[in-house]
């Protein structure tokens, strides 16, 4: 198997045979051949939201999945891709903890970002899910449905709840396999970034998640830097185009709809909610507008804001954020 250390340059990566399979899912709908990161080494290539660690940890694991025959477990038919080519890139990989303990834990599921036109499991999937591993927790990496850019494919009324509908599909087949994944189907943590923090909020939303799909609730949920108001997205700029590709709605229109997670908080777990004050992508009010919104509803909820780290962090190695993975999974363990 290909060497990953900081010397390794992306291309190799890509062109290992060992990581075929994987490789389109690495960033959904990013031509990364093209990407100036391509021809780089994992150490050039050690930025805020490209952390050089979090590579390496994330494709290691990965690589020893890999070697256990892991491969992507398909949310849908032949029938449902020839019918709908946003599912091309969808489906979930499973990361089983090597502790033993794990198998009486809650298991989580890892909901990766991307603006709802990518799915980033290259930064915010296999690093964190490995990171959960290390802490005894099975974990779940999510490829869901998002817009296709490059191919100009826009759902007629927006994307949603194609994106919820995969995460209740993948959370069903987690129940029908719970012998093969050693899981408790009842008992799950999620996380989310970005847009996969905005997907993890309404799935946590009473509107139009969990309860809508007859899933268990989760125990807790970990939105990082997510978005989750179209309402005060309205205070701050022009999103028309970005609520349009997902909910069909002007952002004018969004805001007054019940796509605002805020708005429908009543059945959230507890939440321990991350992000950074110099957040330039995502406004840090998007999470303090939850963190608000479950304090009022009477949930149990931490809001951890880092000072710098940006936006994609993730595991949060190069941010203030660093370590909050292990303290979300000990607020999970006593709420």
């Amino acid at each position: 198997m290909l060497k990953l250390d900081e010397n390794t340059r992306f291309s190799e990566i890509w062109e290992a045979e060992e990581f075929r399979e994987f490789r389109d899912y690495f960033i959904v709908n990013m031509d990364l051949l093209n990407d100036p990161n391509f021809g780089r080494t994992l150490g050039e290539i050690d930025t805020d939201s490209w952390s050089m660690k979090g590579l390496i940890k994330g494709l290691l694991r990965l690589q020893e999945m890999i070697r256990r025959g892991h491969h992507m477990i398909p949310i849908s038919t032949e029938e449902e891709r020839a019918k709908d080519p946003l599912f091309e890139k969808t489906g979930f990989l499973y990361f089983p903890s090597d502790d033993p303990a794990a198998d009486t834990k809650p298991y989580i599921m890892v909901v990766p970002g991307g603006a709802y036109t990518n799915v980033w499991n290259l930064t915010e999937g296999y690093p964190v899910a490995a990171h959960f591993n290390e802490l005894g927790y099975h974990a779940f990496i999510m490829s869901y449905r998002v817009n296709n850019v490059n191919a100009k494919i826009f759902p007629e009324g927006g994307l949603m709840p194609r994106p919820l509908d995969d995460l209740a599909q993948a959370f069903k087949i987690i129940r029908e396999r719970k012998a093969e994944f050693r899981v408790d189907p009842d008992k799950y943590l999620i996380t989310g970034f970005s847009a996969g923090g905005s997907l993890v909020s309404l799935w946590c939303d009473t509107r139009h998640g969990y309860p809508c799909y007859g899933i268990p609730k989760p125990q807790a949920v970990f939105p990082v830097y997510p978005v989750v108001s179209w309402r005060q997205l309205a205070e701050v700029r022009n999103y028309d185009g970005f609520s349009m590709a997902t909910i069909g709605l002007t952002l004018k229109e969004a805001a007054e709809s019940d796509w605002n997670a805020e708005d429908n908080v009543q059945g959230f777990p507890p939440a321990y909610i991350v992000l950074t004050a110099d957040d330039d992508l995502v406004p840090p009010e998007q999470s303090k507008v939850l963190a608000r919104a479950l304090d009022a509803a009477g949930i149990p909820n931490v809001l951890e804001i880092g000072e710098k780290g940006g936006h994609g962090f993730a595991e949060g190695w190069k941010a203030d954020t660093c370590g909050w993975i292990e303290r979300a999974a000990a607020f999970a363990e006593k709420a």
